[in-house]
Parts: C-alpha cells; structure tokens; sequence
C-alpha cells in the first residue's frame, strides 16, 4: 500500500555492534563495529577507507580473525570488520559509508533523494544562480527550509516533494519543525 500511495522512504541504517564509552571529563564517544559485505558502500565503490567524518578514529581492522595494519588508505573487503572511535552524532554518516543496504534500487538513497544534498538554510535564490532555474517571484530571499513549508502548507516529514520546473526537491532531514537537508533531483518530467 505505501508503495502504490507513494510513501515509502529509504530504510534507516543500523550498526552491527555499538558501545557507549563514559570517559570522565571527556565528550561522549562511541566504539562502533561494522562487519562490511558486498554490497557496503565502500566496497561497491572499490575504494580503500575513505577520509572519516570529524574526528573519529580507526581503532582496528581484523580480517579473517587476524589484526590487521591499518593505515589510511587501507584495502578493505567484504568481511572485514572495522571498529571506529567516533562522536555520537558522526553515526549517520559512518553508516552510510559502511553499512550495506538491503533495500530495493528504487529506494537506494541516490534513486530517492536525488544527486545532490542541499542545506535547508541555502536561499532559493543562490541555488537558482547555481543550477539555472528562475525562483517564483517573491522567494528569492527564502532559504529552502521556508520556502519548501510554505508549499506544502504542513508539517514537512522525510520524503516530502516539491517539483519547481526540470528540478524535484525531496526532505531528506528534519528537525522539529524544520527542514535541515534536501535532495534534489535534476531533470525531472512529469
């Protein structure tokens, strides 16, 4: 039924081991392991370990039960299992670079919320600079967050649509009642 009504959205990502560390005095980290398979994001795009998000760190990288050195650049294949150190709020984007997604092509992030992840504070005018679309009249000034609301009249919830001529802006993040990231897909038809 979500499908036929259009409302099914990309599946969240999960992290295969977890452990808060309390440090005192210290911010909150988290040790986070991935066991990463052939369809990870990393290993789909033949890369070795990709620069990590702020300040986490490569704690290990075991292969077949052994401990591996790792170093920047690493090779990494299906199998490996990779522990972080990291912040709590670096979680998303570790995810989506090593967890494999097991949903269906047409909900793969790219299929859904486009090429591009826009800010919901960008103005709709310095977008239209960039990708050549001419804004309504009156919006220049609003940042795709107000803009995006005042179309849809409602509370904006992930999936959302707008279509503003060959482009398909999707909510992509919300927080509270704001729109904090959007996709945007190119070439849209009806």
């Amino acid at each position: 039924a979500a499908r036929l009504l259009r409302l099914e959205v990309p599946p969240t990502t999960h992290v295969v081991q977890r452990v808060e560390l309390e440090i005192p005095g210290q911010q909150e980290l988290e040790l986070v392991g991935y066991r990463l398979a052939d369809n990870t994001p990393v290993i789909l795009e033949g890369r070795g370990l990709p620069p990590l998000p702020g300040q986490t760190r490569l704690v290990a990288l075991l292969r077949d039960h052994r401990l591996l050195d790792h170093k920047a650049g690493a090779e990494l294949r299906p199998g490996d299992h990779l522990y972080l150190l990291t912040e709590p709020h670096e979680l998303p984007a570790l995810d989506h670079l090593f967890v494999a997604s097991a949903a269906p092509a047409r909900l793969s992030e790219r299929v859904f919320f486009g090429d591009f992840v826009l800010n919901g504070a960008a103005r709709l005018g310095d977008l239209a600079l960039v990708y050549g679309f001419e804004p309504p009249e009156g919006q220049t000034d609003a940042t795709l967050d107000e803009f995006i609301r005042h179309q849809l009249n409602a509370h904006p919830v992930v999936g959302d649509r707008l279509t503003l001529g060959a482009l398909e802006f999707v909510v992509r993040e919300v927080e509270g009642d704001r729109i904090t990231k959007v996709g945007m897909k190119l070439g849209v038809t009806d």
